[in-house]
């Protein structure tokens, strides 16, 4: 868990604030020690003593330094207890030291000192917090300050199950709309059914509300029957009636775990972990809206509206933040996403590295209707939905090795020969697949500059082109940012990439597409179209050139290579435009794509050379002689660019235009 980044808040809550009148003092820590330090030799005894149990798990006390005296030990342990996470804990024992009704002792494991304590209890994530509490061990997900952490071990020592026994309390019940709670009619507390159900409560207590009634006239204004549950989802105006009864333990432990992930549900600071793990696919539908605030208020009623109308969707699942139960958090959300949480929001956010989509709002006075925002947030499922079908469908895995030089991957030119004349500073990249045996499988070469961002060439060999479908989802090469990082990724898997290369979030809202060196067109099966989808493998391409012109030539490359009598060689290439990134991004914008064609036809090999756009905005054909010429132009090198092995594929009848 981590909570480094709600340190400040931590500090915030433990302040002491003076008030004149005397009921509205803050606690302040008071000095007194009531934090146990638990070791293999205490545990068992300081642990018997206590009803509820709060241990922290916490990292080694200056485990990053030299070996000290034993003097400065105990200072690092006074370092522990005065910062602000211990302050947070010393402050929760010291409010419930008092408590009539529990005795909740607090205790503190080293990670490093007490791996023997940690093992025997069952402590698994450092820097967490573990309740123990009738014979169960709770995992605190949530914010780590003294208000919170206290609100939720109240709710801890409460009863599993809440029994409603007049109208003041339904109504109550009936206010409590952002939590999955169950409502239970039974004959009595002696019931055999309701024992069940109690036994159920505790599986989840306090993390989902149960509530029951004995009465006749409450369950009636509920149409409940005798022995029969209701699951209310948050948001939705009816629940749902467990099929079945009479239940055991056990089909409603089971009916609460397949329908435990809501359609809308409400990011808590007491939960907040747990929920944002709970991810589809790695990735979360986010809507951020205040609920004080008319226009937050009404796009909540519009996000209800369309939960409602989802409910039986198991893909949808949209998770609501209140930027006022997180103010502190609220500069880091708008800088990392890049929106204005003054008015509400919803996107699409990657989970690991924050990668985001968001809606745009064409008028700031008015909401999107119900109709809209449904059409958009079922359009990202669809996307995330086919993002995943596209590589889950297959059992080979996409890699890539960033090497020194082509020699694991020289087949895909010429002879064997890679083009000559490019600067040595740039990556090589052999692109690859694992197969469900474990072989690597070459597709492709590709060679990449950190410097644009963007490939220079990629070399592939053509093969009699079928019709591919194409899967719009994206890889990154992990090891051109950290050596030591695994191969080819999907993206949004590494927050430290992103320095020697392009993201997908680089092109969103740039206007720009990300053209393929490597085209889907040119590819012979779906291995190979996987392989393709790289971010390596692509440059920002003018969408209009990208959709017309340079489509058509690819089309027309397919025509010229099908009389090749043997396999065609190409090379397909980026001539960077060097004064001209995406908008706030270090991208560099491709000037012109080049691609260079190779095969025996007859008895001689005949190469044809391409680029564009030109002047006007059309693909020029032209000799592999006069494109090599062109390029070591464009690219302004001293020496000459060989794309092929000397005097081969140099023959051409005439230079045109491609329209």
């Amino acid at each position: 868990m981590k909570w480094g980044w709600l340190l400040l808040g931590v500090l915030l809550t433990c302040a002491y604030m003076c008030w004149s009148e005397k009921g509205l003092e803050f606690p302040e820590y008071d000095g007194k020690d009531r934090v146990h330090q638990l070791t293999i030799k205490n545990y068992k005894s300081v642990m018997k003593k206590y009803d509820v149990m709060v241990i922290y798990y916490h990292k080694a006390v200056g485990e990053d330094r030299m070996s000290r005296k034993q003097f400065e030990v105990e200072e690092l342990a006074l370092e522990l207890l005065t910062s602000p996470a211990a302050l947070t804990y010393q402050l929760a024992a010291q409010v419930l030291d008092d408590l009539d009704d529990e005795d909740i002792g607090f205790g503190l494991v080293d990670s490093k000192k007490d791996r023997a304590v940690a093992k025997k209890l069952g402590l698994l994530e450092v820097d967490s917090i573990y309740i123990f509490a009738d014979d169960e061990v709770i995992e605190y997900d949530g914010e780590l300050a003294a208000d919170t952490l206290l609100e939720f071990l109240y709710d801890v020592i409460e009863e599993p199950v809440e029994i409603i026994s007049n109208d003041r309390e339904l109504r109550g019940f009936h206010n409590i709309e952002e939590d999955i709670k169950l409502m239970g009619y039974f004959k009595s507390v002696k019931s055999s059914h309701f024992i069940e159900y109690d036994d159920a409560a505790e599986e989840f207590h306090p993390f989902i509300k149960f509530f029951a009634t004995f009465e006749p006239k409450i369950a009636k204004k509920l149409n409940l029957k005798m022995n029969e549950v209701d699951f209310y989802e948050p948001f939705m105006n009816n629940p749902v009636t467990i099929p079945g009864k009479p239940y055991m333990e056990d089909d409603i432990v089971s009916f609460i775990e397949e329908h435990d992930r809501p359609t809308l549900r409400k990011l808590e600071p007491h939960s907040m972990y747990e929920i944002w793990e709970d991810d589809i696919n790695g990735q979360h539908i986010v809507a951020f809206a205040e609920e004080s605030d008319p226009d937050g208020y009404e796009f909540l009623e519009i996000l209800k509206e369309v939960a409602q109308e989802n409910t039986e969707n198991p893909d949808l699942s949209i998770i609501w933040i209140d930027p006022d139960d997180f103010a502190l958090m609220v500069p880091y959300w708008e800088k990392t996403f890049g929106i204005d949480l003054s008015s509400p929001q919803i996107g699409v956010v990657d989970v690991e590295d924050a990668d985001s989509v968001w809606m745009e709002m064409d008028d700031e006075e008015n909401m999107p209707t119900a109709d809209e925002l449904d059409t958009w947030i079922e359009d990202r499922i669809s996307e995330i939905r086919h993002e995943t079908a596209c590589f889950s469908s297959v059992t080979f895995f996409a890699l890539s090795e960033v090497v020194k030089n082509f020699d694991n991957c020289k087949n895909f030119f010429l002879n064997d020969k890679p083009p000559k004349g490019f600067p040595n500073s740039f990556e090589h990249i052999c692109q690859c697949l694992w197969d469900e045996n474990d072989q690597k499988i070459y597709v492709y070469a590709t060679l990449y500059s950190t410097t644009w961002k963007i490939p220079v060439y990629s070399a592939y060999v053509f093969r009699q082109s079928k019709s591919i479908g194409r899967c719009d989802a994206w890889y990154i090469e992990p090891q051109l940012d950290k050596e030591d990082e695994p191969c080819m990724r999907p993206k949004g898997r590494n927050q430290k990439i992103g320095t020697n290369q392009a993201l997908n979030s680089d092109y969103e809202n740039s206007g720009y597409n990300k053209g393929h060196l490597y085209p889907v067109l040119h590819t012979s099966n779906h291995l190979s179209m996987l392989a393709t989808s790289t971010l390596t493998n692509a440059a920002p391409q003018n969408s209009d050139f990208n959709q017309k012109a340079w489509l058509r030539h690819e089309e027309a490359v397919v025509e010229d290579l099908k009389s090749c009598d043997e396999e065609a060689y190409v090379v397909t290439g980026v001539v960077p435009d060097i004064n001209h990134k995406i908008e706030k991004k270090s991208v560099t914008v491709s000037k012109y794509y080049w691609s260079a064609t190779c095969c025996l036809k007859g008895s001689q090999y005949i190469g044809k050379g391409y680029y564009g756009p030109d002047n006007n905005g059309r693909v020029q054909e032209l000799t592999i002689a006069e494109l090599q010429n062109d390029l070591q132009i464009f690219y302004k090198l001293e020496s000459s660019i060989s794309i092929f092995p000397a005097q081969i594929c140099q023959k051409l009848n005439r230079k045109r235009e491609r329209e």
